[in-house]
């Protein structure tokens, strides 16, 4: 019986998915050729749910896809959504502004699925060839080098972790009679800067000892004290480093439930997600949210008004302003700064490489600094501060943002083809991501891991913010020192006397 009902589920979602696929394309075209806002809307968001289900559909290789599209939907389509439910205007920026901020979502929509699909055949190649099993039999030394490594990035990590709290202190300490905007127009940390160095490699170290496959209570402990590092963010009023953390908590938890491999000589994993985990999620997620709600309005100074659901709504109203700065940038494209060349998609990478302190010493660049000023919005690459000093300088200049996302980017370098070109690729990494986290190999884990760190912030940010680590030399520096170490250790003691001390993996 509970057979037929699986299969049954199956085929619903399965057929969802494909009708809501052809109904959606349908609408949406409809509302496209008759200029129909609200129909081109509906297509829009009628194709979202065909993409939800697709996810569903598989959700034990596609669950990345599906997180990244509840970020599609938090930051691209949940403001013009609670608009027209509500029945209130939503086209108060130009038509021509509306019509491309829709094309550009449905067309990266219409893109990550295809991307998908192809991600997916690659995984499903190496899945057939067996290279996705753990190997069950590792020589002692490959054991003694996993747990070597667990040891030595654990030790390296809480050391760097300390520093990130350091930074996190000083943070506060200048928020003391200080505004939210103040924060970013002013702030500039007083500590060292081996400090600040080694605050910024807190999370590589984490993703290390991750990627060795640590029992629940070791990587449980690990995440907890990454999560209250980002307390005095949230404290200061910037929300993100809080949703993010959260988020790869749970993608962690789900993808190591998902492998039920066998981790070192601990024998099978327990389960990852069990009735505690799940009611945790259940409760703490809209319990999150409403709470996140409520605080953006008092970091503005605003009452609050609302019950549970009011702040569930203020919450995501007020996370849906990236489908408003599309329309803004659209409309302002041929005002941005052009004194030099731009590319705003790899813009993190350039601004890194050309405008960090070996472009600034082998090439005589400019430092552009880490606050809103007229220099970074000119000569850097980072479209959120480029456009928004175009928009509207002034406040700009008193440390305002409005953010940016990757469809944006894709269309101010290279148009349509630059989104769809763009989308598909995402769409293959967000399966294939599993795929480097599924393969026994602790480093190419440790590069997904970092990598989703980052990645759900892109639909309201820059397009390739969340793979720019990998040009980074205190990435690779730290990814040195922590394998040399765990070899030496590896060599120095055997694998029965640490095995005493310390079971971690």
């Amino acid at each position: 019986m509970t057979g037929t009902l699986d299969i049954t589920g199956k085929q619903i979602v399965s057929f969802l998915r494909y009708s809501l696929f052809v109904i959606g394309a349908a609408v949406f075209a409809a509302g496209a050729v008759t200029s129909g806002w609200n129909i081109m809307f509906w297509g829009m968001f009628l194709f979202f749910l065909s993409n939800i289900f697709f996810g569903f559909d598989s959700g034990r290789t596609r669950f990345i896809f599906l997180f990244f599209h509840v970020a599609i939907f938090t930051f691209l389509i949940v403001r013009p959504f609670i608009l027209i439910v509500q029945g209130r205007s939503w086209i108060w920026y130009s038509k021509e502004a509306t019509w491309a901020a829709l094309m550009m979502v449905f067309l990266s929509l219409l893109s990550l699925r295809f991307g998908a699909i192809i991600g997916e055949g690659i995984f499903k190649r190496y899945d057939n060839r067996g290279e996705l099993k753990p190997v069950k039999e590792k020589t002692e030394y490959q054991q003694e080098f996993r747990e070597s490594l667990a040891l030595v990035s654990l030790v390296v990590f809480l050391i760097l972790i300390a520093a990130s709290f350091a930074e996190g202190f000083e943070k506060l300490s200048f928020m003391q009679d200080r505004t939210y905007n103040d924060y970013f127009l002013s702030y500039e940390s007083s500590l060292p800067g081996p400090v600040l160095a080694m605050a910024s490699m807190a999370k590589y170290a984490m993703c290390i000892f991750l990627a060795t496959l640590p029992r629940k209570r070791a990587a449980a402990a690990v995440l907890g004290i990454y999560l209250l590092d980002a307390v005095p963010w949230f404290i200061i009023g910037v929300r993100n480093p809080v949703i993010l953390r959260v988020i790869f908590i749970v993608i962690y938890f789900i993808f190591r439930d998902v492998i039920a491999s066998r981790t070192g000589a601990g024998g099978p994993v327990k389960k990852w997600i069990g009735p505690f985990e799940k009611a945790v999620m259940i409760i703490g997620t809209p319990a999150l949210v409403a709470f996140m709600g409520v605080y953006s309005r008092i970091r503005l100074d605003r009452s609050v008004n609302t019950g549970i659901l009011g702040s569930i709504g203020n919450f995501f109203y007020a996370q849906g302003t990236s489908f408003d700065t599309i329309r803004a940038v659209y409309n302002s494209m041929d005002e941005l700064p052009s004194v030099v060349p731009k590319n705003y998609t790899f813009g993190p990478i350039t601004d890194y490489l050309v405008h960090g302190s070996i472009g600034q010493k082998l090439f005589g660049t400019m430092d552009l600094g880490n606050t809103n000023s007229a220099i970074k919005a000119i000569y850097g690459s980072n479209l959120a501060h480029s456009a928004m000093y175009t928009t509207d300088r002034a406040a700009y200049l008193k440390g305002w943002g409005q953010g940016s996302s990757y469809v944006l980017e894709n269309y101010v370098d290279w148009g349509y083809a630059g989104v769809i070109i763009f989308s598909v690729i995402l769409g293959a990494l967000l399966v294939l991501l599993l795929l480097m986290m599924k393969k026994d190999n602790t480093l190419l884990r440790t590069i997904a891991m970092v990598a989703l760190l980052g990645l759900f912030f892109s639909p309201r940010a820059e397009a390739l913010d969340w793979l720019t680590f990998l040009v980074y030399i205190q990435f690779w520096a730290l990814i040195i020192v922590v394998y040399v170490l765990a070899g030496l250790v590896t060599r120095t003691y055997s694998y029965k006397d640490k095995a005493r001390f310390v079971r971690l993996t």
